[in-house]
């Protein structure tokens, strides 16, 4: 390219720059991100503590390898393992691993003056290939395999080491020396399709953990907010694509786009998206900036370079990008928040969204909840006491109590849902599709019972029918549409957590779509069995989907799931909105349906708020927690079919059919039995407690 006219930097001399240590080589490794991204660290070290440290780039790429290659046996082969990685990938390393200076670990071998890890890596990635052929997925063996292949073509990891005269190993060198607070760091990028001013997924494949933490701004505040850092004095560790010819110069070490390319002014939101979507941009490079200089109005910015061609041109580890590439090319940047909080305030944060959808479902509770009840009982939309509870406790004086409550509850849930969650999530697409589907299936049972007399309402193999193509429904998007939920869900899409064991999923395999029915089926009619006593199944299902508002919260989070060692599944923290809004719906709609209750959900509501409670734990892939969490709903259905089943086996054995309880469900036993109705309730909450402190303690008791 023809520089000729153009006015840019003659010298390193002529840029404002914050502190760093000098340019060093990555040498023959894929490591870009480790060098920009630690260095960008030690210059926030000097910026924060006035302290110069150089840190091992070796010690991170080590530890990522072993945490690639650990994903790798834990999605049975599906996660992508290649060399490169994203800045927050550093952060992440640090914090579970620690870090140690440079001098301690260079991880070079005697006679080595760069690393060299291509020959390392290849060897790796065939063993991971045989071991994915054969399919043997022992973690312990081949994480240890992994480490032996490291330790072959480069320096093994020290644990101990002396700096300064003291001894340390990497976790207390991390604490005590480098103290930096890595939750203090945010990735922010700027893509037209994933939606501004959201956190979302880089859809890049160096993101191989499917991190969904980036801040994504319009363009124009994404330049602005790397120009307001580096003139306050940060650094940025910045990514974006440096391969394309003719944008690139190692003769000058510019980086400029050409007006025969695109002319300055129609670089914008549109055409950085058109080439990011049709990968004539990429993410192939990680760079430090240092520093910055404006010439005739543009801006100019000084890049601290860790690749062969930056360290081997005129400026010896230096390029000058114009301000124009940076905006066409760089896709994502890495910056303390401190230098963006201007830029962080426009966003909701899923914490704040919860809790405004909980308060915003309790006040519509509160608000509609009386108006709703009032025009049940207009409208006679009353409770029909069976003929067989009539003599157990307060049963009789039921008859005539408003039903078709659940209209509250989804009034209530829905509404919240739709004003505080992101609705191009499929996670929150398809819980909503699922919760209206079969609260129309329970209204039609309520209204067929009700209105229109009949006795049984909705016949069973129509109501089976409404649920068992709901989970049908269900199955088929996630098992053949992975990618509608985040762009590498297919990793997990048929995988479960199994409770109490440690690193180990189940893979459900051509049985998912069965298994999606089944949970969905089951949960719906649970909840239905258990709705008998005032307050009884909504008081249980809140404390049961509070608990899984947790679980998904701490799944959707890279930070949480990568410390509980759990499932980590993008844009699934959404569900958090759902469910914090349907606790507090329940808890609104319980105060209309406590003893002696002015309203009972009906099949509108037990239906809908069981297939709500199964669809949850099938999103976030806790099935197997559901039996504990949901304990309460699972013994209450069990008496039920026990009871039925010992009746049938005694009529046939003996010509009299006997009953194992007094009465089913088992509230009703217990009724029987002559305990006080809001007694069984309060102690059924009692153990719905103590079900979801169990499930909790799953996560780290293996």
């Amino acid at each position: 390219m023809d520089f000729t006219g153009i006015n840019y930097p003659k010298s390193i001399d002529e840029f404002t720059q914050v502190w760093h240590n000098q340019p060093v080589s990555q040498g023959w490794t894929g490591m870009c991100w480790d060098f920009s991204t630690t260095s960008f660290f030690e210059s926030e070290i000097y910026r924060i503590y006035n302290k110069k440290i150089k840190l091992s780039e070796a010690w991170t790429a080590y530890w990522e390898f072993v945490e690639k290659a650990k994903s790798f046996v834990r999605t049975s082969g599906k996660t992508y393992f290649g060399e490169g990685s994203e800045s927050n990938a550093v952060p992440r390393i640090w914090k579970q691993y620690g870090i140690i200076p440079y001098d301690a670990y260079t991880g070079l071998l005697p006679g080595q003056k760069f690393l060299d890890q291509h020959e390392m890596y290849n060897e790796m990635l065939t063993f991971l290939e045989t071991i994915k052929k054969n399919n043997f997925w022992n973690e312990e063996i081949v994480l240890g395999t992994i480490k032996q292949i490291m330790n072959k073509f480069m320096q093994a990891p020290p644990e101990k080491f002396t700096y300064e005269g003291k001894e340390y190993n990497a976790k207390t060198f991390f604490e005590q020396v480098v103290k930096l607070q890595m939750d203090d760091y945010v990735d922010i990028m700027s893509l037209i399709e994933p939606g501004y001013w959201k956190r979302c997924e880089y859809d890049v494949q160096d993101n191989w953990w499917n991190d969904s933490s980036y801040y994504n701004v319009p363009l124009d505040k994404f330049m602005d907010a790397i120009k307001n850092a580096i003139k306050n004095g940060y650094s940025v560790a910045i990514g974006g694509d440096v391969s394309e010819p003719g944008h690139y110069s190692e003769e000058y070490n510019l980086a400029v786009i050409p007006s025969w390319d695109i002319p300055n002014q129609f670089i914008n939101d549109k055409a950085r998206q058109f080439r990011f979507s049709n990968q004539t941009t990429t993410d192939d490079h990680g760079i430090h900036l240092v520093g910055y200089v404006i010439k005739d109005g543009a801006w100019w910015f000084l890049i601290k370079d860790s690749g062969s061609s930056s360290k081997n041109g005129k400026n010896k580890g230096y390029y000058y990008y114009r301000e124009d590439f940076v905006k066409l090319k760089m896709m994502s940047f890495f910056v303390h928040k401190s230098a963006v909080q201007d830029l962080l305030k426009n966003f909701k944060y899923i914490t704040f969204r919860s809790a405004a959808a909980a308060i915003t479902s309790l006040l519509i509770c509160f608000v509609f909840g009386p108006m709703i009840i009032k025009s049940l009982k207009k409208h006679q939309i009353g409770e029909q006491s069976k003929q067989e509870l009539q003599q157990v406790g307060n049963h009789l004086y039921k008859a005539g109590t408003p039903t078709m409550g659940g209209l509250i509850v989804l009034l209530a849930t829905i509404v919240p849902t739709l004003l505080w969650a992101e609705l191009n999530n499929w996670f929150i697409i398809s819980i909503l599709i699922v919760t209206l589907w079969l609260g129309c299936v329970g209204f039609l049972d309520d209204y067929l019972k009700v209105v229109k007399k009949l006795p049984k309402g909705l016949i069973g193999k129509y109501k089976m029918v409404g649920q068992v193509s709901i989970g049908l429904f269900l199955g088929i998007l996630i098992f053949y549409f992975p990618d509608l939920f985040s762009s590498k869900f297919h990793y997990f899409s048929t995988l479960t957590t199994i409770p109490f064991e440690k690193n180990l999923n189940f893979d459900w395999g051509l049985l998912y779509i069965p298994m999606v029915i089944f949970v969905i089926t089951a949960t719906s009619n649970a909840v239905n069995l258990t709705d008998g006593l005032d307050g009884l199944s909504i008081g249980t299902l809140a404390i049961s989907v509070f608990t899984i508002a947790l679980i998904a919260y701490f799944t959707g989070n890279v930070n949480f799931a990568n410390y509980l060692n759990i499932m980590y599944l993008p844009g699934s923290g959404e569900l958090t909105i759902f469910a914090t809004a349907l606790v507090g719906a329940s808890a609104g709609f319980l105060w209309f349906n406590a003893y002696p209750a002015q309203v009972f959900l009906g099949d509108t509501g037990s239906l809908a708020l069981g297939g709500a409670l199964g669809g949850l734990s099938i999103l976030i892939k806790k099935e197997f927690l559901l039996p504990i969490l949901g304990g309460i709903f699972v013994v209450e259905t069990l008496s039920v079919i026990l009871q039925v089943s010992y009746f049938k086996y005694t009529k046939k054995r003996t010509g009299e059919g006997k009953r194992l309880f007094l009465m089913a469900p088992l509230h009703h036993h217990f009724e029987k039995k002559g305990w006080a109705e809001p007694k069984i309730v309060m102690r059924f909450y009692i153990l719905a407690i103590i079900l979801a402190i169990i499930t909790m303690t799953t996560f780290k008791v293996r």
